[in-house]
C-alpha cells in the first residue's frame, strides 16, 4: 500500500515542477476500484491507497516514494530493483570474531556440525534492517519477512559459520539458493541450478513451437516463434552468467536450439552447423558472446557502470603494438576471473585490438597504394 499524500511529498522532495504537482495529485486522489468476477462487477469501492494499477505515474510513486528506503546503507553494499532491495556485507572474521554455541544448554536446529555462529548484533546488516524496517512503518509501509531471505557467501573451509538475522523479532530464513529477479543464484556462486531452470522453462516453451508447426510450414513463422518465445528465455540475464558456465551447462543450453532448428528444417536438415548458416543464425554461445561485448559497450558510456570499467592511464614508457585499453581486475581465484565484470572487461581490450589491426592494417594498405 501506498500513501498518496507521502508520495506526492516525495515527488516534491525529488524535485518535480511545481507547476505539475496539482496535476499529479488530482490524479491519484479520489481513486476506486470494481472487481469482475464471472461476468459480474463489484460495487465500486473507494481506493485511499496503493498505487494506480496499469498506470505509469503509478510505478513512477512507487520509485519516487521508495527511494531513499535503504540510505543508510553504503551505496556499493545495495542494489534496489523497483521493491526488490539487496543488501550485502563483506564480515571481516579478525573483527567480528567467531563463536561457539552452548550445545549444552540448547540443541540447535539451524547451526550445521561447524558450531561456529556469528551473533546478529555483531553485524551490520542487522541494523540496516532495523533501519528500514524503521523506516517503512513511518512511510506506512510493510516489509513481508516471511519473503526476506538471508545468504552466506562463504568460501573457507576452517572458517565457516552461521549467523542469525531477525526482522520483526523473526529470524530470517537462511537459504543455499534463491531467485532474484529472474535468475538462481547460490551461495556457491555456480550456475548449474540455473542453467536447469532456464532449460525446463525453455522445453516448456518448446512444447508450443511443436504444437504450431503442425499449422505451418513457413520457416519464418517458425523462426519468428522460436526467437521470441524460447531463444528470449535461454538469454535472459546472460551477461551475468555466460562467462561462468561449464561446458557441461552450455551444452545443455545449445541442445535446445538444436532441436528448434531441426523443427524448422524439417527433412532439409544436414546438420547443426550446416543448418545455422542455412537459417543465418548464430550458435547461442556466439549470440551469448556477442550480447556480452555489447553490453560491456553501453556500460562504458553509463555513468552508473563506466567505473567498472576503467581505462589504463595513459604515458606509460612500455609501448606494445595492440596496448590494453581496459583495466582488467586481478583476479586470486578462477571463480573471479570468470565472472562477468573480469570478462567484460577481457573482451573490451579483445574488441580494441581488432580494432586497432584492423586500422593499422588499412593504413598500411593505403600508404602501399599511395607509395
Amino acid at each position: 500500500m501506498q500513501d498518496h499524500t507521502l508520495g506526492v511529498k516525495s515527488f516534491i522532495r525529488n524535485g518535480v515542477r511545481a507547476s505539475l504537482i496539482p496535476i499529479l495529485a488530482s490524479f491519484l486522489e479520489g481513486r476506486s476500484m470494481r472487481v469482475a468476477w464471472r461476468g459480474k462487477l463489484s460495487s465500486e469501492k473507494p481506493l485511499p491507497g496503493g498505487g494506480a494499477q496499469g498506470s505509469t505515474w503509478g510505478v513512477l510513486e512507487y520509485l519516487s516514494q521508495s527511494n531513499n528506503n535503504a540510505d543508510n546503507v553504503p551505496e556499493s553494499d545495495r542494489a534496489k530493483y523497483m521493491d526488490d532491495l539487496t543488501i550485502l556485507e563483506i564480515i571481516n572474521l579478525a573483527n567480528v570474531g567467531l563463536a561457539s554455541f552452548n550445545v549444552k544448554s540448547q540443541i540447535p536446529s539451524h547451526i550445521p556440525v561447524h558450531n561456529q555462529f556469528i551473533p546478529s548484533e555483531n553485524l551490520r546488516t542487522q541494523k540496516y534492517l532495523e533501519d528500514i524496517n524503521t523506516w517503512t512503518e513511518e512511510n506506512k509501509m510493510k516489509i513481508n519477512q516471511r519473503k526476506t531471505l538471508n545468504i552466506q557467501f562463504n568460501f573457507t573451509k576452517d572458517k565457516q559459520f552461521s549467523t542469525d538475522i531477525t526482522l520483526k523479532k523473526e529470524k530470517l530464513q537462511s537459504v543455499n539458493q534463491t531467485k532474484l529477479l529472474g535468475i538462481i543464484i547460490s551461495d556457491q556462486l555456480k550456475w548449474n541450478e540455473n542453467t536447469k531452470y532456464l532449460v525446463t522453462k525453455a522445453n516448456q516453451k518448446m512444447r508450443m513451437l511443436h504444437k504450431f508447426s503442425k499449422f505451418t510450414k513457413n520457416k519464418a513463422h517458425i523462426m519468428h516463434l522460436f526467437k521470441s518465445q524460447v531463444r528470449s528465455v535461454l538469454e535472459y540475464c546472460s551477461t551475468v552468467w555466460h562467462s561462468s558456465l561449464t561446458e557441461s551447462d552450455s551444452k545443455d543450453i545449445e541442445r535446445i536450439q538444436k532441436a528448434a532448428v531441426k523443427l524448422i528444417m524439417g527433412k532439409n536438415y544436414e546438420g547443426y552447423s550446416n543448418s545455422l548458416s542455412f537459417l543465418k543464425l548464430d550458435s547461442l554461445h556466439e549470440r551469448r558472446k556477442k550480447n556480452a561485448l555489447k553490453f560491456a559497450k553501453k556500460s562504458v558510456t553509463n555513468m552508473n557502470f563506466s567505473n567498472f570499467f576503467p581505462r589504463h592511464p595513459g604515458g606509460h614508457a612500455m609501448r606494445t603494438r595492440y596496448p590494453e585499453r581496459y583495466v582488467v581486475n586481478k583476479a586470486h581465484t578462477e571463480r573471479y576471473r570468470k565472472s562477468a565484470v573480469p570478462y567484460l572487461q577481457r573482451l573490451l581490450n579483445e574488441d580494441y585490438k581488432k580494432e586497432k589491426k584492423i586500422i593499422t592494417s588499412l593504413l598500411r594498405v593505403n600508404n602501399g597504394v599511395a607509395l
